[in-house]
Formats: structure tokens, sequence, C-alpha cells
């Protein structure tokens, strides 16, 4: 299968941060990002206008588009340390992610703590330490053998500001949650819980260099194509690809319009994940992105 080429941006870093009314969601949003926009009109419309790596709001939804957190009584004035909570998976890469951007913004120091019930748990747990600190680059890291999970928030020090996965997932994430996804105790300084969703087509998205019209003659079209495939558009919209093969196969004197395929293309809110045999079919070339309208309104990839 053909790989996407890593974004430009850091996958990292928190680079483009939104945030909706709520207690404690702007303080937090621009500590995470000191150009945080509040969101003003339709939500989906501006993560993908700003590419917005997480969003900050007063609640978890079923609002997936981009990753989110949710601030719980935080008290960022009060806060001289803070403890990411993780176990494994998308959520722990991004609490992590959080608790060293917060440590570096208010200059506190930051660590990582896990939590295991058995030796089997020990194992797991250690490996995903070792893997997030890597992550983080070597940001501090805790384990502890304990059955209630929840205990160690109580017993965190004065100041202590918990970042942690939204409940679900890991044994570890659960324990931390009562009925109703209510977290079952509160850290000195607040919890932030963070939900992790994957990486779009919008957070990579870029002009496309050129794209043809159907009318183009083929000869024309041969001399202007640098990739093996090239999306066709008529009016803004996206109608087909051309192949360099069907263009050599038919010589001059052919529009494009009759030997272009049915076009193959993603749409901005595409997982980066799915989009590598896409990248496949067209042979590496850039991938076409659509909006839901089908105009072409950039590529991913090479």
């Amino acid at each position: 299968m053909v790989a996407v080429p890593e974004p430009s941006r850091s996958p990292f870093t928190l680079q483009s941060v939104i945030w909706t009314r709520g207690k404690g969601c702007g303080e937090l949003a621009s500590t995470l990002d000191a150009g945080s926009l509040r969101v003003e009109g339709k939500l989906e419309e501006i993560c993908r206008a700003e590419r917005a790596d997480l969003l900050v709001t007063k609640r978890l939804t079923s609002f997936d588009l981009v990753s989110v957190a949710v601030p719980h009584e935080v008290n960022l004035e009060a806060t001289t340390s803070i403890v990411a909570a993780v176990a494994g998976g998308p959520h722990s890469d991004l609490a992590a992610i959080v608790a060293r951007q917060l440590g570096a913004a208010l200059d506190v120091p930051a660590e990582l703590l896990s939590a295991y019930d058995s030796e089997e748990s020990r194992i797991e747990a250690r490996s995903s330490l070792d893997a997030l600190s890597v992550l983080v680059d070597g940001m501090a890291s805790r384990l502890v053998q304990t059955e209630r999970p929840v205990d160690l928030v109580n017993e965190l020090d004065g100041g202590t500001l918990l970042v942690a996965g939204a409940p679900g997932g890991s044994w570890l994430q659960r324990q931390f949650f009562g009925p109703g996804r209510r977290l079952q105790s509160q850290a000195p300084a607040g919890t932030v819980v963070i939900r992790s969703s994957p990486l779009r087509a919008f957070h990579l998205l870029r002009e496309p260099e050129s794209y043809m019209s159907p009318m183009l003659g083929s000869g024309d079209a041969l001399r202007m194509l640098d990739f093996p495939v090239m999306p066709v558009a008529e009016n803004g919209k996206l109608v087909g690809i051309v192949r360099r093969s069907a263009l050599l196969l038919v010589g001059h004197g052919v529009n494009v319009g009759a030997i272009m395929e049915d076009p193959i293309a993603v749409t901005t809110d595409t997982a980066v994940d799915e989009i590598g045999e896409v990248a496949e079919a067209l042979g590496g070339a850039p991938v076409p992105v659509i909006d839901d309208d089908g105009f072409l309104v950039g590529v991913v990839g090479p």
C-alpha cells in the first residue's frame, strides 16, 4: 500500500486550538495555543477552515471531527504540576501531548502516570509508558500498583492538574468515571478530560499544482502531466481522472474527456489512515480532495 507522507505540521504539537463558550474553555484553549479561536458559526466549517487540532468545549458529545478537551473545575492559576493518566491508545497519546504543552506554557512539571493491578497489566502499562516517553521527549513517568486508580487522584499533591482520557477503552480510563460518565474524584487543580479523533484530510490539504479540463487535447495534457494520474475538473467540480498510460495510448487528437476515468477522491473529513488505499489506486499521485458538493478543494500526498 502506498503510504501518505507525514504532514508538515507536527502530529505531536497542538498548533490550532478552537473553543466554545463554557466554564474554563477559553482559558484552557489560550494556554494551549495563544492564537486559539472562539467558535462563531458552524462548528464543522470552522474546524476545517482552521485545520483545528483540538476543540475545547464544555462537555463531551458525539462530535468527533477533531479531538476534544473538556475542563472540569480547572484552576490554571493554582496549578503547580500536571499529571497525565495514560494507558496506551490514542487517548493516552493526546493526554500526554496536552499535559506536556500545558506544563511548558505554565512552566510547571508534567509527568505521565499509569497504574496496574496484575503482572500482565504491569507489563502492558510499562510498555505504554516507554512508548509515550519517546513521543513526548522523555517526559517523566511513574508506574503505580493499585486496584483503585481513583484513589490516586485523591492522593495527588495540592496544585496538581489531571489530564485523563474519556471514559471507555482501557481499564485505567474506566476507573475514573462513575454512572453517567461522571468523574468519581476531582484532582486538586481540576481535571481535563480528552478524547482523541484521527487526523483528517483537511489537516493535510494543499492546493493542487494543476488539474485538467475535459476539453483539453491529449497532446497538451501529456505535456503538462507531472504525475501518473491527474484530476480532471469542470467548473470547479471533479469529473474524473486521467492516466498518463491512457494518454500515451491514444496519442494526439483526442480530448481528455473521452479517455478519463470516473473520479477517485477522498472528502475533506476522510481519516488520513484511510487515504493510503486511495493513493495506491492513483499510483502514488496526489489524492484529490472534494467537499460535500463534489468541488475539488485540494489534494493530499506527494
